[in-house]
């Protein structure tokens, strides 16, 4: 498995995995103005598969979110507006290995005036496959749910419900169940897991974090019992320290360093 196809749970998820919420938002004056990050992929047994930088940066000039990301297989930009609603995104692929792999070596993304969500992905300028989908008005995606959880601390919000929206099935919803967990729910998951070096670095100090457990609600759960982690400073402004979950055959650990 190249590192790409790795990578991509998170990366390729960002216009497969949507989380929905009816809160009323805006971070212009919320969140740090930039935010630089050395991002490594682990693996459960400590091996770091892939390093990654990523800036996220308030422009007020554009009035916008600004997200980059670059590492020695891609680089991606996406833009948001103030409410991290998705307006466009490129992703390039510079790995000849994963370009084979996957099938293209860009994917560009943009929200329309109608609220769709027009992908489309090309190889060597031609478009291979494009896609619509109905995005609902309050959405953020995978990539920025960090600095979206991020944001909403800051507000003081400890409370988010919201919806899994997979954009490889149409139109199709599941109840998210989002839970801020105490001291006692971090010990207890500490004693059941065994993180790998770095992530049990941050984990360890429960007085130090703040941990966010995503999951399916209602009998869908039954099918997709896996839960996905962001992990977060217990201080303002909340900085971002991991983020992990889903299957555990595939599962990688996301570990952010400030840079």
């Amino acid at each position: 498995m190249s590192k790409y196809v790795r990578i991509c749970f998170v990366l390729c998820g960002l216009f497969s995995l949507l989380v929905s919420s009816g809160l009323a938002r805006g971070f212009r004056d919320v969140l740090p103005s930039v935010q630089d990050y050395q991002i490594d992929i682990v693996t459960p047994s400590g091996d770091v598969e892939y390093s990654y930088t990523s800036q996220m940066k308030v422009d007020t000039a554009l009035n916008q979110i600004v997200i980059k990301a670059e590492g020695s297989s891609y680089t991606s930009h996406s833009m948001y507006d103030m409410n991290l609603h998705l307006l466009q995104s490129q992703l390039i692929v510079t790995s000849a290995e994963d370009q084979e792999r996957i099938g293209f070596d860009q994917r560009m993304a943009r929200l329309t005036d109608d609220n769709l969500l027009v992908v489309e992905f090309f190889l060597d300028q031609q478009l291979q496959d494009d896609r619509e989908v109905k995005v609902p008005e309050e959405t953020v995606d995978i990539e920025s749910l960090g600095l979206y959880l991020q944001g909403l601390m800051l507000q003081g919000i400890t409370e988010f419900h919201g919806n899994l929206f997979d954009i490889n099935s149409a139109n199709k919803f599941n109840r998210l169940r989002v839970d801020f967990m105490d001291v006692s729910a971090l010990e207890r998951l500490n004693r059941k897991s065994n993180f790998p070096p770095q992530v049990a670095a941050f984990m360890e100090d429960t007085q130090r974090i703040q941990v966010i457990s995503l999951g399916l609600a209602g009998l869908v759960r039954i099918f997709f019992p896996h839960r996905f982690y962001v992990v977060l400073e217990n201080e303002a402004p909340y900085h971002i320290l991991g983020f992990w979950g889903g299957s555990s055959a595939h599962l990688r650990y996301h570990v952010y360093t400030r840079m």
